[in-house]
């Protein structure tokens, strides 16, 4: 097979397979929707009924509680540091500049497929 066969055939099955991700993705995304509203539901009356575990067959169902922090915006980091240093304005805004150009880069290579609309 020639480098150029052999290129076309790569780009055909890739196409393909890219496809049909794309509508697994779908069928996930419907199915975790309804997961989702099931498991606010059951939550909902687990807690009302004051139930942490109930069996289900061979498996149980445990209701949990977890929190966790938010994503560390700029802004916050800001305002925490200003409460921190006391309405010190000028550090603050050196120690805000240098942590957010010292944050370290990640380069990722990919194939993105751009469906063309007719």
């Amino acid at each position: 097979m020639t480098d150029k066969a052999h290129l076309v055939e790569n780009v055909k099955n890739w196409l393909q397979i890219d496809t049909e991700i794309k509508k697994l993705q779908q069928e996930i995304r419907k199915r975790r929707a309804l997961k989702k509203d099931m498991t606010d539901t059951l939550v909902q009356i687990m807690k009302s009924q004051d139930i942490e575990i109930m069996n289900a067959g061979e498996s149980q169902l445990i209701r949990t509680e977890r929190k966790t922090k938010s994503a560390l915006s700029k802004k916050h980091l800001i305002n925490s540091l200003l409460n921190f240093f006391k309405e010190d304005k000028e550090t603050v805004a050196q120690l805000t500049t240098f942590i957010m150009n010292t944050r370290p880069e990640k380069t990722i290579e990919n194939i993105r497929r751009k469906v063309v609309k007719k």
